[in-house]
């Protein structure tokens, strides 16, 4: 179907201030004498960005849902750009078509080249000016480099000596070489309130820290942040769950040693996924909920590393061979927004199937990623296998991270 589209340029002084307008025809492209378009030669300050659709004024942000690159003399091939739009009932709102002016507003765009973000811009429509360019970290790599068999289908964690695996009523502890050395099938011994599901897990100082709740048909209660012995493999305590903070059900936890915080995710695709949780590690009290933007769909595992969260999101589709995701969360200074960026597509594992766990050896430089194959998923829950598969395979993928050019 042919779409009408529509775009805004401005032009870059050395990544300094520019002027900002909006068209019906994009200034990147020029009409010839026998009607055809093709691109000018452009300065390498240029960017055009293109817009279609419909735009609610009521939000204080906008997407542009893609752009065409035209720095280093590009070929002005169609890239995509993600921006955070906050409050838009339409997560992917843009812009009407026809001229307009736009005032009072500011965000930042990410701008990513081959899945890598080099730049952010913020741009103030008020003034016409970019008020801030800063360069992202450098970019990460991941090689996968090895398959591990595991014994469960929830989360993995390592203290770089020893690997945990969950399943949703399981524990098992491995050895460097992947070799089990210590397995719990009764996890729930001990509490209060009824659980029955572990989501993905962490490990810090010894202590394993899981997510436990009940868990059916989609739906998650009785969350509780629980902390296990990490080679008996037994509960110790559990911290006490706030009720009134909107979390619906816990996937994943994760421990920042840094700033003292455990963070929790919630896999339900409403409000409750939107934010990421947190306690305090060394009370247990609730410290409050951090505002993903944008906010990846049906979170499954997450991870502190370098001072970034990393989330994993069953957001692929097995049915039609599409890969599950990664996305970095980089948290602002008041601890009440994480900007999110897609870090990495799983197109690399044996078969498509769900994401679960994600974990990193800061030591020896590996990603570790649990993933599950074979069994068809309804609400969360295996319902039956693909062809080929009797029994779902839970693997643990090991990555290099390399970083640089």
């Amino acid at each position: 179907m042919w779409m009408k589209r529509w775009c805004i340029v401005f032009a870059l002084a050395a990544f300094g201030c520019g002027a900002f307008c909006s068209c019906g025809k994009s200034d990147a492209v020029e009409e010839t004498s026998e009607g055809t378009t093709e691109d000018p030669v452009e300065e390498k300050s240029k960017i055009t960005f293109e817009f279609e659709g419909e735009y609610s004024g009521e939000n204080d942000e906008v997407i542009i849902y893609d752009y065409y690159d035209t720095l280093g003399g590009s070929d002005g091939t169609l890239r995509i750009l993600g921006i955070v739009a906050a409050g838009a009932d339409d997560p992917y709102v843009h812009f009407p078509a026809g001229r307009y002016c736009i005032s009072d507003m500011s965000f930042t765009i990410t701008k990513e080249i081959d899945g890598v973000s080099d730049y952010t811009f913020k741009v103030n429509y008020q003034s016409g000016s970019i008020t801030e360019v800063r360069e992202t970290r450098p970019s990460i790599k991941y090689k996968r480099v090895g398959i591990h068999p595991a014994a469960g289908r929830q989360g993995v964690c390592t203290d770089h000596d020893h690997y945990w695996v969950s399943g949703s009523g399981t524990l098992s502890k491995y050895d460097r070489d992947w070799s089990l050395v210590a397995e719990n099938t009764d996890p729930f011994e001990g509490y209060e309130l009824e659980v029955n599901h572990i989501g993905d897990i962490d490990v810090y100082d010894n202590e394993l820290y899981l997510g436990v709740e009940y868990f059916m048909d989609g739906e998650g209660k009785n969350i509780q942040v629980a902390v296990y012995d990490a080679d008996t493999l037994k509960l110790k305590r559990v911290f006490p769950f706030r009720q009134d903070t909107g979390q619906l059900e816990c996937s994943g936890i994760a421990v920042d040693p840094d700033s003292r915080t455990v963070y929790m995710t919630s896999w339900i695709d409403d409000e409750s996924s939107e934010y990421l949780y947190m306690y305090d590690l060394d009370t247990g009290d609730y410290k409050g909920k951090l505002k993903l933007d944008p906010a990846p769909k049906w979170l499954q595992g997450v991870a502190y590393y370098n001072g970034s969260l990393y989330l994993t999101s069953d957001d692929g589709d097995a049915d039609e061979n599409a890969p599950d995701h990664m996305y970095r969360v980089d948290i602002s200074e008041d601890k009440e927004i994480g900007s999110v960026t897609e870090e990495k597509a799983f197109d690399d594992v044996l078969r498509q199937g769900e994401i679960e766990g994600v974990t990193f050896d800061k030591k020896r430089a590996k990603l570790l990623l649990l993933y599950n194959r074979g069994a068809k998923i309804v609400a969360g829950m295996p319902t039956g296998f693909y062809e080929g598969y009797t029994e779902e395979i839970h693997e643990v993928f090991e990555y290099d991270i390399i970083t640089g050019p």
